[in-house]
């Protein structure tokens, strides 16, 4: 009878029964349970004795294969290991033979320090007791490690694996340690299940290495490790903190599908040409500090924690964040990007830092959202960055930062404030139909080529100020909702402003271009009623199809003369000095009516000035006197309304003075019967006639009382033609411009 263990595990030479169960099995020497191990029937048989038997049968194998020159397979397959041992016996001098541990159990501790194992060795469902140590081993050949079970303590530091290595479904205990191990052909470690305390800490992996949907506990070190060809992290969970500090990995690394549950430290980690971290998720903090990635590297639908940190990291061409997600805080400061860069979709926490960062060509933000603050300051852009229907939440900060030609902010939407002062804009910047918050900054900002603000709309409290637009911007349809202000900016060759509307005050003060160059065409006089622009700009200026306001923003509705719309004293000089500027411009473009419009507006300019200092007599004045009278010779109501009072006077003189002539006569007041009317309205309408300077015999008449006599003859001959002389220019000049 033999061992049923023997043919289970297929063993070329089956041990005699030395136990047999209640079920009836037999078991040898080998199988035997730990407790029932006994040779020719004496139990308890000790570890050394029983490790004599192991080595024993181990160093058959070797001697046999010696003298026959060949390889066979010792097969230690399902052995109970009674207690702890030692193979450290056999070393390089020594070498295990091809050996099966398959199904084995180790009790105590196992030692296969310093060991060397010649050829393949199958460690396939072994189960380990508290401790294995294999420092220092030396596998030579293929090493299997499948379904194995290992203790508390497995310790591989200085393992040396010189082909494949095959841990697929281990399951590793609280310490496992594979510090300065090296594999050099393959390593796999496929579904593994690694304890609290796992070190990879400067191991060397050689064409690939594999840890596909392995798990990891509290603690897992990769530091200085050195990854082959191809590492596999593919679906792996790292329970809590795992550290891949001042990793090198080789052309391809795949962490898709990883869960980081904890701090996960890839700081100064270096990157070969692919590496994917795509829909990993970083539940907590995540460190790429200083880490350096290849041509291509992916965390496409990638979701970070609380915080994340790539400071000073190296991105290679073609780094994808597309829908990424990040948490409260991540960090880019001064990292540098290669083309093609992509945060397409992805969607930032509280803070998104990439201050000082540096971006190749065409990187993408492209409906990307910030929630709360964005800061770009001094990042350096390259061509064809673009930030098309991007969403910035509070604010976004983007001063000191340099653009390169190309950039794109189409249908981006800014929070409440943004600030892009002393940035460099390259050729052909847009930011078509962007909707831009309150208080967004451009002070001292530089637009080397054409940029474009076509319909965008601005909130309160937009500033160009000193600005320097080198190129032609465009604000055409731009909707300027509160107030702006290019306040000493520079227009080196012209500005449009086509169609543009300024809900709020719009400061044009000491700008500096050239003649012209600042095309205000087609504006609606809501939008020209909040200019604010002073005598010495107007030559700057050109207005096209514009519909004038009655009066511009120094002369604001609703305010004393002596204060504008802040409160502040409005200089009454310089409005009129404003309004002589634009007539000059107007009639030095020959343009009639608004030489008329600014001349008028001029001369009340200076009679607003008359009445601030002679607030009761400025009826006398002849400037008053001129507005009264003659509308200042582009008006004809006020004359019109003038003569007409003349008439009334002259009339009312002759009938309260009474009239008389060859055929009838008015005695002062009468009552009106129809006598009365009739003889009053003929010598009305003759004296009309002769106020006309109509050549037709009238009627004879003079007052009755000489007291009147004399202001009729006053008005009738000298005051009303006048009157009517300045009315009937005033009409004139209305008309013809």
């Amino acid at each position: 009878m033999t061992c049923c263990k023997c043919e289970e595990y297929k063993w070329g030479d089956p041990q005699p029964v030395e136990y047999v169960d209640d079920e009836g099995k037999g078991y040898c020497l080998f199988h035997a349970p730990a407790n029932y191990k006994m040779i020719d029937g004496c139990p308890y048989l000790s570890v050394a004795a029983f490790n004599t038997f192991v080595f024993h049968r181990i160093d058959q194998v070797i001697a046999k294969n010696k003298a026959a020159g060949e390889s066979n397979r010792c097969n230690m397959a399902g052995v109970v290991f009674l207690g702890e041992i030692s193979f450290s016996a056999y070393d390089s001098d020594n070498p295990l033979p091809p050996i099966l541990f398959s199904h084995a159990k180790f009790q105590g501790e196992t030692n296969f320090g310093n060991t060397t194992f010649g050829e393949e060795v199958t460690f396939d469902k072994v189960k380990f007791g508290e401790e294995s140590n294999f420092d220092n081993a030396k596998f030579c050949a293929w090493t299997k490690f499948t379904n194995a079970t290992f203790g508390k303590m497995a310790d591989f530091t200085n393992a040396t694996f010189g082909k494949g290595a095959d841990f697929e479904n281990a399951k590793l205990g609280d310490g496992a340690h594979f510090d300065t191990a090296t594999f050099d052909a393959y390593a796999t470690f496929n579904n593994a299940t690694f304890g609290e305390w796992t070190t990879f800490d400067n191991a060397t992996f050689g064409e690939w290495a594999t840890f596909d949907n392995a798990t990891f506990g509290d603690w897992a070190s990769f530091e200085k490790a050195k990854f082959g060809s191809m590492a596999r992290f593919d679906k792996a969970t790292f329970v809590e903190k795992v550290r891949f500090s001042k990793t090198t990995f080789g052309n391809q690394t795949l962490f898709s599908n990883v869960a980081f549950k904890g701090l996960a430290t890839f700081g100064d980690a270096i990157f070969g040409d692919e590496v994917s971290f795509c829909r990993t998720n970083f539940s907590e903090r995540a460190i790429f500090d200083n880490a350096t990635f290849g041509e291509k590297v992916i965390f496409e639908k990638a979701k970070f924690g609380e915080e994340s940190s790539f400071d000073d990291a190296k991105f290679g061409a073609r780094a994808r964040f597309t829908n990424t997600t990040f948490g409260n805080m991540v960090t880019f400061n001064k990292a540098t990007f290669g083309n093609k860069a992509t945060f397409n979709k992805a969607k930032f926490g509280e803070w998104a830092k990439f201050q000082k960062a540096s971006f190749g060509k065409e990187v993408r933000f492209e409906n990307a959202e910030f929630s709360v603050m964005a800061n770009f300051c001094y990042a350096i852009w390259g061509e064809g960055a673009k930030f098309d229907n991007a969403i910035f939440g509070e604010g976004s900060e983007f001063c000191n930062a340099t653009f390169g030609e190309r950039s794109a902010f189409y249908k981006t939407t800014f929070g409440k404030w943004a600030t892009f002062a002393n940035a460099i804009f390259g050729e052909g910047t847009t930011f078509d139909n962007a909707l831009v918050g309150a208080e967004t900054d451009f002070k001292a900002a530089e637009f080397k080529g054409r940029t474009t603000f076509q319909q965008t709309t601005f909130g309160h409290g937009v500033d160009f100020g000193t600005a320097i637009f080198k190129g032609v911007p465009d604000f055409g349809a731009a909707n300027f909702t509160g107030s702006s202000s290019f306040r000493e900016a520079r227009f080196v060759r012209n500005a449009k402003f086509t169609r543009t509307l300024f809900a709020g005050e719009a400061d044009f003060q000491e700008v500096k271009t050239k003649e012209k160059a600042l095309r205000l065409h087609a504006l609606q006089a809501a939008s020209l009623a909040n200019l604010s622009f002073t005598s010495l700009e107007t030559d700057l200026f050109s207005f096209k199809g514009c519909d004038w306001p009655e009066k511009l923003l120094p002369e604001a509705d609703g305010l004393q003369s002596g204060q504008d719309c802040k409160g502040l004293y409005r200089d009454d000089k310089a409005c009129e000095e404003l309004y002589r500027s634009l007539k000059q411009k107007a009639a030095a473009e020959h343009d009639q009516p608004m030489t008329s419009w600014w001349h008028y507006r001029e001369k009340l300019m200076k009679l607003a000035g008359v009445k601030s200092r002679y607030p009761y007599i400025w009826h006398l004045h002849w400037l008053g006197l001129y507005w009264r009278l003659c509308g200042f010779g582009e008006r004809w109501v006020p004359p019109l309304k003038a003569f007409g009072g003349m008439l009334l006077f002259c009339l009312l003189l002759l009938g309260m003075g009474g009239v008389q002539s060859e055929t009838y006569a008015i005695h002062g007041p009468a009552w009106p019967t129809w006598e009365n009317i009739q003889n009053f309205g003929s010598v009305c309408l003759s004296l009309l006639k002769y106020l006309l300077l109509i050549k037709e015999e009238a009627i004879t008449f003079k007052p009755i009382y000489g007291a009147a006599e004399f202001f009729i003859l006053l008005f009738t001959r000298l005051v009303i033609p006048i009157q009517a002389a300045f009315f009937a220019i005033a009409l004139r000049n209305a008309y013809r411009r």
